[in-house]
Protein backbone atom coordinates (compact mmCIF):
# COMPACT_ATOMS: atom_id res chain seq x y z
CA UNK A 1 0.00 0.00 0.00
CA UNK A 2 2.76 2.09 0.68
CA UNK A 3 4.29 1.82 -3.01
CA UNK A 4 0.62 2.84 -4.43
CA UNK A 5 -1.08 -0.69 -4.37
CA UNK A 6 -4.50 -0.74 -3.46
CA UNK A 7 -6.10 -2.55 -0.69
CA UNK A 8 -7.73 -5.50 -2.51
CA UNK A 9 -4.89 -6.02 -4.94
CA UNK A 10 -2.04 -6.10 -2.32
CA UNK A 11 -1.64 -10.00 -1.95
CA UNK A 12 -2.00 -10.42 -6.07
CA UNK A 13 0.64 -8.25 -6.18
CA UNK A 14 2.55 -9.73 -3.16
CA UNK A 15 2.14 -13.27 -4.83
CA UNK A 16 4.59 -12.25 -7.36
CA UNK A 17 8.45 -12.08 -7.07
CA UNK A 18 8.30 -7.98 -8.36
CA UNK A 19 5.47 -7.56 -5.80
CA UNK A 20 7.77 -8.82 -3.39
CA UNK A 21 10.91 -6.78 -4.75
CA UNK A 22 8.47 -3.73 -4.91
CA UNK A 23 7.85 -4.27 -0.85
CA UNK A 24 11.55 -4.51 0.07
CA UNK A 25 12.29 -1.62 -1.91
CA UNK A 26 9.85 0.14 -0.03
CA UNK A 27 11.68 -0.77 3.14
CA UNK A 28 14.52 0.10 1.43
CA UNK A 29 13.51 3.60 1.30
CA UNK A 30 11.89 4.05 5.40
CA UNK A 31 15.20 1.96 6.77
CA UNK A 32 17.11 4.67 7.86
CA UNK A 33 13.90 5.98 9.66
CA UNK A 34 11.98 3.14 10.88
CA UNK A 35 12.33 1.81 14.75
CA UNK A 36 11.59 -1.56 14.73
CA UNK A 37 9.84 -3.00 18.19
CA UNK A 38 10.22 -6.16 20.27
CA UNK A 39 7.07 -6.79 22.67
CA UNK A 40 3.69 -5.24 22.22
CA UNK A 41 3.99 -2.88 24.80
CA UNK A 42 7.03 -1.20 23.10
CA UNK A 43 5.16 0.77 20.55
CA UNK A 44 3.25 2.66 23.17
CA UNK A 45 6.51 2.99 25.30
CA UNK A 46 8.42 4.49 22.02
CA UNK A 47 5.54 7.16 21.33
CA UNK A 48 5.31 7.86 25.08
CA UNK A 49 8.45 8.92 25.40
CA UNK A 50 8.94 10.73 22.02
CA UNK A 51 11.33 8.39 20.57
CA UNK A 52 9.07 7.98 17.47
CA UNK A 53 6.23 10.04 16.28
CA UNK A 54 4.15 7.25 15.58
CA UNK A 55 3.78 3.63 15.36
CA UNK A 56 1.77 0.18 14.56
CA UNK A 57 0.70 -1.41 17.40
CA UNK A 58 -1.79 -4.01 18.80
CA UNK A 59 -4.91 -2.23 18.77
CA UNK A 60 -6.04 -4.52 21.94
CA UNK A 61 -2.74 -2.23 23.80
CA UNK A 62 -4.09 0.84 22.44
CA UNK A 63 -7.43 0.24 23.67
CA UNK A 64 -6.47 -0.35 27.34
CA UNK A 65 -4.13 2.42 27.17
CA UNK A 66 -6.63 4.59 26.19
CA UNK A 67 -10.11 3.18 27.90
CA UNK A 68 -8.24 1.99 31.07
CA UNK A 69 -5.39 4.45 31.54
CA UNK A 70 -6.61 7.88 30.17
CA UNK A 71 -3.81 7.96 27.43
CA UNK A 72 -4.21 10.19 24.90
CA UNK A 73 -3.22 7.66 21.84
CA UNK A 74 -4.89 8.57 18.49
CA UNK A 75 -5.79 5.63 15.95
CA UNK A 76 -5.28 5.62 12.69
CA UNK A 77 -7.41 2.85 11.12
CA UNK A 78 -5.93 3.27 7.28
CA UNK A 79 -4.15 0.12 5.96
CA UNK A 80 -4.83 -1.35 8.96
CA UNK A 81 -4.28 -5.30 8.98
CA UNK A 82 -6.58 -7.57 10.49
CA UNK A 83 -5.97 -10.83 11.77
CA UNK A 84 -8.73 -13.48 12.54
CA UNK A 85 -8.10 -16.16 15.12
CA UNK A 86 -10.46 -19.41 14.98
CA UNK A 87 -11.63 -22.28 16.79
CA UNK A 88 -11.19 -25.29 15.49
CA UNK A 89 -12.30 -28.71 16.75
CA UNK A 90 -10.42 -31.56 15.25
CA UNK A 91 -12.05 -34.66 13.74
CA UNK A 92 -12.12 -37.42 16.31
CA UNK A 93 -10.80 -35.41 18.94
CA UNK A 94 -11.83 -36.65 22.74
CA UNK A 95 -14.97 -34.65 24.07
CA UNK A 96 -15.84 -33.37 20.76
CA UNK A 97 -19.45 -32.90 22.03
CA UNK A 98 -18.07 -30.78 25.18
CA UNK A 99 -15.91 -28.93 22.73
CA UNK A 100 -19.13 -28.56 20.23
CA UNK A 101 -20.71 -26.81 23.26
CA UNK A 102 -18.55 -24.58 23.57
CA UNK A 103 -17.73 -23.54 20.39
CA UNK A 104 -21.59 -22.34 20.18
CA UNK A 105 -21.14 -20.99 23.47
CA UNK A 106 -17.55 -19.14 22.25
CA UNK A 107 -18.74 -17.65 19.35
CA UNK A 108 -22.52 -16.69 20.32
CA UNK A 109 -22.98 -12.98 19.68
CA UNK A 110 -23.58 -11.82 23.35
CA UNK A 111 -19.94 -13.82 24.25
CA UNK A 112 -18.37 -11.99 21.22
CA UNK A 113 -19.88 -8.79 22.41
CA UNK A 114 -19.13 -9.06 26.09
CA UNK A 115 -15.25 -9.75 25.56
CA UNK A 116 -15.04 -6.18 24.33
CA UNK A 117 -16.04 -5.46 28.11
CA UNK A 118 -12.72 -6.03 28.75
CA UNK A 119 -10.45 -5.82 25.42
CA UNK A 120 -10.82 -3.76 22.21
CA UNK A 121 -10.40 -6.80 19.83
CA UNK A 122 -13.05 -6.60 17.52
CA UNK A 123 -15.59 -9.78 17.86
CA UNK A 124 -15.68 -11.54 14.85
CA UNK A 125 -19.71 -11.79 14.45
CA UNK A 126 -21.15 -8.92 12.96
CA UNK A 127 -24.02 -9.44 15.02
CA UNK A 128 -22.14 -8.72 18.21
CA UNK A 129 -21.76 -4.79 17.46
CA UNK A 130 -25.64 -4.76 17.56
CA UNK A 131 -25.23 -5.42 21.05
CA UNK A 132 -22.25 -3.52 21.79
CA UNK A 133 -23.84 -0.35 20.25
CA UNK A 134 -27.20 -0.71 22.29
CA UNK A 135 -25.11 -1.10 25.46
CA UNK A 136 -22.93 1.62 25.15
CA UNK A 137 -20.78 3.00 26.94
CA UNK A 138 -19.95 -0.76 26.44
CA UNK A 139 -16.56 -0.71 28.10
CA UNK A 140 -16.15 -2.08 31.70
CA UNK A 141 -15.41 1.44 33.58
CA UNK A 142 -18.51 3.03 31.56
CA UNK A 143 -16.66 4.19 28.32
CA UNK A 144 -17.33 4.18 24.29
CA UNK A 145 -15.98 1.12 23.06
CA UNK A 146 -17.35 1.33 19.54
CA UNK A 147 -14.26 4.14 17.99
CA UNK A 148 -11.40 0.89 19.25
CA UNK A 149 -13.30 -1.42 17.54
CA UNK A 150 -10.65 -2.48 14.79
CA UNK A 151 -13.21 -4.05 12.54
CA UNK A 152 -16.08 -2.13 13.00
CA UNK A 153 -18.06 -2.09 9.32
CA UNK A 154 -17.15 1.47 9.05
CA UNK A 155 -12.94 1.01 8.62
CA UNK A 156 -13.10 -2.62 7.38
CA UNK A 157 -12.81 -1.03 3.52
CA UNK A 158 -9.41 0.83 4.96
CA UNK A 159 -8.48 -2.66 6.04
CA UNK A 160 -6.41 -5.16 4.82
CA UNK A 161 -7.79 -8.48 6.60
CA UNK A 162 -4.37 -10.88 6.91
CA UNK A 163 -4.74 -14.06 4.70
CA UNK A 164 -3.81 -16.90 6.23
CA UNK A 165 -3.05 -19.07 3.00
CA UNK A 166 -0.96 -16.14 1.18
CA UNK A 167 0.79 -16.79 4.56
CA UNK A 168 0.82 -20.25 3.93
CA UNK A 169 2.58 -20.15 0.19
CA UNK A 170 4.73 -17.51 1.11
CA UNK A 171 5.17 -16.71 4.48
CA UNK A 172 8.34 -18.48 5.25
CA UNK A 173 10.11 -17.08 1.87
CA UNK A 174 9.22 -13.93 3.00
CA UNK A 175 10.45 -14.21 6.67
CA UNK A 176 13.68 -15.99 5.70
CA UNK A 177 14.34 -12.35 3.30
CA UNK A 178 12.75 -10.20 6.29
CA UNK A 179 15.00 -11.97 8.53
CA UNK A 180 18.59 -11.56 5.55
CA UNK A 181 17.15 -7.82 5.41
CA UNK A 182 16.74 -6.88 9.49
CA UNK A 183 20.58 -8.96 9.79
CA UNK A 184 21.60 -6.18 6.94
CA UNK A 185 20.30 -3.32 8.76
Amino acid sequence: MADGVAIRDVYKVMSTGAGIDRAFAKLDGIKDHAVFWNYGDEPLELVRSGDVSMSIAYSGRVGAAVLSQNENFVTIWDGQVLEEEWLVLLKDAPNAEEAKRFLVHASAPAQQARQAKYISNGPMRASAFDIMRAGEPWFHNGKDIMGHMPNRPEVMPRTIVANPEWWSDYGITVDERYTAWMNSY
